[in-house]
């Protein structure tokens, strides 16, 4: 994702979304078969997957970019960007992992 930011001169947006965008259908059979080993409706829980996948990626990467534009202000554009694309990154993971096991999966106590 940095790469693609710092050398090829993706933009923000562009850039994040191929990040997830391509790793979201391995995503979705690793986490229902292993990290949350759910049993339920295959093509429901791709749905709301996708849903989830969504509303998570705008979420995140949207509060990251304001929030560094704003805390950053002094810094280049460059700069502020790169630092959005982290915190996006962990805002992507804590949202996203809360929106699986909440309600794609809906299974809280995977590791029984």
């Amino acid at each position: 994702m940095f790469g693609l930011y710092n050398l090829a001169g993706w933009g923000y947006w562009t850039v994040s979304f191929f990040a997830y965008a391509l790793i979201s259908v391995l995503s979705f059979v690793l986490n229902k078969h292993f990290t949350f080993r759910s049993q339920g409706n295959t093509t429901l829980q791709a749905v709301r997957f996708f849903i989830n996948i969504a509303i998570v990626y705008f979420l995140a990467y949207g509060i990251a970019q304001k929030a560094t534009e704003a805390a950053l202000s002094r810094m280049s554009e460059i700069w502020r960007d790169n630092f959005a694309l982290g915190v996006g990154s962990v805002l992507f993971v804590v949202f996203n992992y809360l929106g699986q096991s909440r309600w794609v999966f809906g299974n809280l106590n995977h590791r029984n």
